[in-house]
């Protein structure tokens, strides 16, 4: 690919021609990526996040078969002051519940003023309502009696009263689109009801509502990306072309790389807000290392045919070893077994790679075409940063010590900061603050008692069913010890369809609510329960009676203190029940989500390995020495240590969407310490003794790094305006990472040059 490149500028250049040739070309590409650009869709699921291939995921996909999933749930949050029991109010929430339960795709429907109950009579079960909406004169009695009922209690009521909840059952495993008119029907329901506050929550809606807002947030860091780009590139050449030409070029990247997602037909996801400042911000670095090179050369007299060609043949070989070095440390989260991480990663490597030779090619043909006062204002262009430059040289020459004695100091402060760092994550990480969405969750989380599912899978022993007498008393020592839990809601099993029967044959006496006391009274349970054929029954337990499921809600306490739960509860599990009863396991999407969230540290340690490995390996190839291979490390290791500091000094907890962070990094900060050691490489070989090479390196080189750094910086750091969590600290990280990367590019890697090289030489290039 190179080689065709550089041909295109020995060859193409001075032939208008070809030139012409070339833009036609690309002009054609442009028109194929904008149409492709137009199929791309978005996508948001919490199920996208989970890992593959995982022996607990694969349970889950059994047992969700056999049952149904734990999170096919829509929950609607009334209020009224200072009570519900208020019959305007009562009479709103039946009218809006029966409505709810007729949109499309729907289940079922239900709140306080819908469920029932049952009580047994000579003539048999008759049912009647748990609250009698209409009828304010038994609004006492119905209260005492809710209260009473945990099936009720912090599910469809609050403990103070002043707030009811209407739960929604939606068709599992619906299309997305199906999903979305789902939540868009019962929002228009809610808009025609007047109630003060209606707080929604659940899958359906928080997709939705998260793939709006990165619909939103994708056109946002577009538009501020380009003004910035564009701002930048007017400070840097202030001349008109120079601005129209460069911003032209990575304009151009972007639109390639819009239009080869789509072209691939790969959703948009949360992840991908990040591809508009990537493209832009990587582009934007090919063109200043280009351009800059170029204004060095027409500075030194060159003609403009000659300085492209030194460009190409000197900046164009090393920003395309950047594009490959940046390009493996996306690649590198191909290790991940998430497949949204990894399909950002295969996506990211391609765009960076699209970028470069958009600004190639781009660039290439038309920088010729015109005079250099055209371009840039080539006086400002070298007078602050030869002074800058000329500074930093000075000062790390003459305080080597210095520069290695912080350098250790760093080690042993980030080594402090990393120990903190914490992988307790919360479901509300990655919703976005100051939104109803967030207000909404932490509504359920503070009245009722949070939508977070927990799921305990039950399987009967050998030769035992669930039914069984032993083994119904085996399921309610573990259900007694779940309720104790803190944060945990209604919990229901195999043993709440034998409880509420017997309620039922007790009149709803209190105290009643309990399992059956004998073998004989159980056996009269479960003919009614076979006769009754309620599709209720095989939502607890399976068909064929070996299994079943105790579920609940739980509130948001971070996966850290969750795992500590489960892990509580299994244990007691293992020491206190008979596992030739039954057997319990612990699944559902909440376990697979915090397991996920172990396996970050393995995949971030195990890809980021890769990536050094790699890197480590193409620049002793490049260079033709394990030393400069071992050198250039260093100057990128400390940043992603720094990162990593930072995060564990100021609480910010390692996500699947955060982990990202340091791969991003490592990828485009090794992009300067190339510029600086090829340049380098190439003043040995020219004679120069090692000092020589670094102030030279510094001077010509140093002023790109500078700038390159800058626009990604402020680039990445746009991403701090983002109202989700998890992409705002990516932005900050991925900033404060490239400015601690620049720094020990001329800092420290001066000073590592210095001392191991002192007065040698380097392998002539090629």
């Amino acid at each position: 690919m190179y080689a065709s490149l550089r041909s295109l500028s020995t060859e193409s250049m001075p032939n208008r021609t070809r030139s012409n040739a070339t833009l036609f070309l690309l002009f054609l590409v442009m028109l194929g990526a904008l149409y492709y650009a137009t199929k791309l869709h978005f996508f948001h699921d919490l199920k996208a996040f989970f890992p593959d291939n995982d022996p607990d995921l694969d349970f889950y996909e059994e047992h969700r078969m056999r049952f149904e999933s734990d999170d096919n749930f829509v929950y609607i949050g009334l209020s009224n002051e200072p009570s519900v029991f208020d019959s305007t109010f009562l009479a709103s929430v039946r009218a809006f519940t029966d409505s709810c339960s007729q949109v499309k795709n729907i289940e079922s429907a239900s709140s306080l003023c819908t469920i029932k109950d049952v009580v047994m009579s000579p003539m048999g079960p008759v049912q009647f309502p748990v609250l009698h909406y209409d009828d304010p004169l038994t609004y006492r009695t119905d209260s005492i009696r809710i209260f009473s009922d945990e099936r009720l209690l912090n599910r469809y009521i609050s403990r103070d009263g002043t707030c009811l909840a209407i739960v929604l059952k939606n068709v599992g495993d619906l299309p997305e689109g199906n999903n979305k008119k789902i939540n868009a029907d019962v929002e228009k329901l809610m808009s025609g009801f007047g109630f003060s506050e209606m707080p929604i929550a659940g899958r359906i809606h928080t997709t939705a509502v998260m793939i709006d807002g990165i619909v939103q947030e994708m056109k946002f860091y577009t538009i501020v990306s380009a003004a910035f780009v564009f701002f930048v590139l007017i400070l840097l050449l202030q001349r008109f072309w120079g601005v129209v030409l460069s911003f032209t070029a990575v304009v151009i990247g972007l639109i390639l790389f819009m239009g080869f997602i789509g072209f691939t037909g790969q959703p948009l996801t949360l992840l991908s807000s990040l591809f508009p400042i990537l493209s832009l911000v990587v582009g934007m670095s090919d063109v200043i290392h280009i351009t800059s090179k170029y204004l060095d050369e027409l500075h030194k007299g060159k003609s403009r045919e000659e300085a492209i060609k030194i460009t190409i043949r000197e900046i164009g070989l090393a920003t395309l070893m950047t594009s490959l070095t940046t390009a493996i440390g996306f690649m590198s989260l191909y290790s991940s077994n998430i497949s949204v991480i990894r399909q950002f990663g295969m996506l990211a490597a391609a765009g960076v790679f699209i970028a470069y030779i958009s600004v190639i090619v781009f660039s290439s043909a038309m920088l010729v075409r015109f005079g250099p006062d055209q371009i840039a204002n080539i006086k400002n262009h070298h007078n602050f940063w030869d002074k800058w430059m000329e500074w930093v040289y000075q000062f790390t020459s003459r305080n080597k010590k210095l520069m290695m004695a912080v350098f250790a100091l760093l080690l042993l402060v980030c080594g402090i900061g990393m120990s903190k760092v914490s992988t307790n994550t919360y479901i509300l990480s990655d919703i976005p603050r100051n939104t109803k969405l967030y207000t909404d969750f932490l509504f359920f989380e503070d009245m009722l008692s949070g939508i977070r599912p927990f799921e305990l899978a039950i399987e009967a022993g050998q030769d035992r069913r669930l039914n069984e007498f032993e083994v119904l008393q085996e399921i309610e020592k573990v259900e007694q010890y779940i309720k104790q839990e803190d944060g945990m809601g209604t919990v229901v099993s195999p043993t709440t369809l034998y409880k509420s029967i017997r309620k039922a044959h007790f009149a709803n006496k209190p105290g009643s609510y309990a399992l059956p006391t004998t073998e004989k009274e159980l056996a009269k349970y479960e003919r009614q329960i076979h006769r009754s054929k309620r599709e209720e029954v095989n939502l607890f337990i399976s068909a064929d009676k070996q299994y079943g499921r105790l579920s609940s809600n739980v509130r948001d306490m971070g996966s850290d203190t969750l795992g500590m739960m489960n892990a509580r509860i299994m244990n007691w599990i293992q020491e206190n029940t008979d596992p030739s009863l039954a057997e319990f396991r612990l699944t559902g999407t909440g376990l697979i989500v915090d397991k996920n969230h172990g396996y970050l540290r393995q995949n971030l340690i195990f890809g980021l390995t890769a990536a050094l490995l790699v890197v480590s390996l193409f620049m002793a190839f490049l260079f033709r020495s394990m030393k400069m291979a071992l050198i250039s490390m260093i100057p990128n290791i400390i940043p992603l240590l720094c990162s990593a500091a930072l995060m564990g000094y100021f609480g910010i907890t390692l996500m699947a969407s955060s982990s990202i962070i340091f791969t991003i990094s490592f990828g485009i900060a090794v992009d300067d310490t190339i510029h600086f050691l090829s340049k380098f490489r190439l003043q040995l070989a020219k004679g120069m003794s090692v000092d020589d090479a670094i102030h030279t390196t510094l001077l010509e080189t140093g002023k790109a790094l500078c700038i390159t750094t800058l626009v990604l910086f402020f680039g990445f750091l746009v991403l701090a305006f983002s109202s989700f969590q998890a992409t705002y600290y990516v932005g900050l990280l991925i900033s404060f990472t490239l400015l601690v990367a620049l720094l020990s590019d001329l800092f420290i890697l001066p000073v590592l040059l210095s001392w191991f090289y002192k007065d040698s030489t380097i392998t002539k290039p090629e």
